[in-house]
């Protein structure tokens, strides 16, 4: 081959292999430039509803330099705290929310509001947090609630929100009662028994005042709340004796032992605690026919006896206050008196 071929042949493979280092962009080209764009995560440090400032977290998914500021997040329903920068990936905010409201805040962050270093424009992030700035509030119901009660009573508390170590017994005001065993069953309940003051009837009223006790945030309740039960702890009665006389004299009565004395008048069951009425007969100008007092302790607390009576007069077994009711003229006097129910008693009843 002549020295002149030679040449052509030469330059034809490098004119070739220039053609083919154009095509892959130049023997000496850098790599690509990078065109992903940055992506942002942003979480909370709040469990269930907040009830008072929460700390978020911005997380991105590279370095975006200074491109991120304050004025870069967007919030509703809440109030901005300062920017903190963590890393070079992250930052944390904490915003605090509405007051007095329930309800959730939201935060965002816009797209093209950051970049990474080679100016790629981020992506758009958000999230939302629930949250209750309310007061506490508390309702108090009764176990014995449509009755009358007869003995002790537990009373439940119910709190709208966690109340903690905020709330005990001195923080329960009681009339007509005595307060006993107190528990909190629960961040949001607590319950007390109140036994009814004895031997009466009215009404227990229970209250919590204003300010008695206070959520996790330290709000103290502005609503005070009242609950009021009915009671009853008048013992029913018990027989304890039995008089009956055919004398218009007025019996002694026996203070210590609870007792109408027969003195001049017969006694029928005398017996305290006998559990019985009797009845007697007999055709008697004055005559008790029966008359009996109740009570618990065998002490004439409660009685009522049925007596004839001559010209309106006659006698007490409780030696205290009784009812008269004219029946009209009775077979046992004739012509003499008119039979009188008086209902007689001594104590609470």
């Amino acid at each position: 081959m002549s020295t002149f071929a030679r040449w052509l042949r030469l330059a034809a493979f490098s004119t070739a292999a220039s053609a083919a280092l154009i095509a892959c962009g130049g023997g000496d080209a850098g790599p690509p430039a990078e065109t992903q764009r940055p992506s942002l995560n942003i979480t909370t440090n709040a469990s269930g509803a907040a009830v008072d400032k929460v700390l978020f977290t911005f997380t991105f998914s590279e370095d975006v330099g200074s491109t991120f500021g304050a004025e870069d997040v967007a919030v509703t329903s809440g109030s901005k705290g300062a920017l903190t920068k963590v890393s070079a990936t992250q930052y944390t905010m904490e915003i605090t929310p509405a007051a007095a409201q329930t309800g959730s805040m939201a935060v965002s962050v816009a797209a093209g509001s950051y970049q990474d270093l080679v100016t790629n424009s981020g992506l758009a992030a958000a999230a939302t947090q629930a949250f209750d700035t309310t007061v506490p509030t508390v309702s108090i119901t009764s176990s014995a609630a449509g009755t009358t009660a007869s003995g002790t009573v537990t009373f439940s508390f119910t709190f709208s929100k966690n109340v903690g170590s905020s709330f005990d017994a001195s923080d329960v005001g009681v009339t007509g009662g005595t307060k006993g065993a107190f528990a909190m069953t629960s961040a949001t309940q607590a319950t007390v028994q109140v036994a009814p003051t004895s031997a009466t009837s009215g009404t227990m009223t229970l209250s919590v005042a204003a300010g008695a006790f206070t959520d996790t945030a330290a709000r103290a309740n502005t609503a005070a709340a009242t609950i009021s039960q009915a009671f009853n702890t008048i013992t029913a009665p018990s027989l304890v004796q039995i008089v009956r006389a055919h004398s218009a004299a007025t019996p002694a009565y026996d203070a210590t032992n609870g007792k109408a004395l027969p003195g001049n008048f017969a006694t029928g069951n005398y017996a305290a605690g006998a559990g019985e009425a009797w009845w007697w007969g007999g055709n008697y100008p004055e005559q008790i026919q029966v008359g009996f007092g109740f009570s618990k302790t065998n002490t004439a607390q409660w009685g009522f006896g049925i007596y004839l009576a001559n010209g309106g007069t006659g006698w007490d077994i409780s030696n205290t206050t009784h009812y008269n009711l004219t029946l009209g003229t009775n077979g046992e006097c004739v012509g003499v008196c008119k039979a009188t129910l008086r209902l007689v008693w001594r104590g609470v009843k």
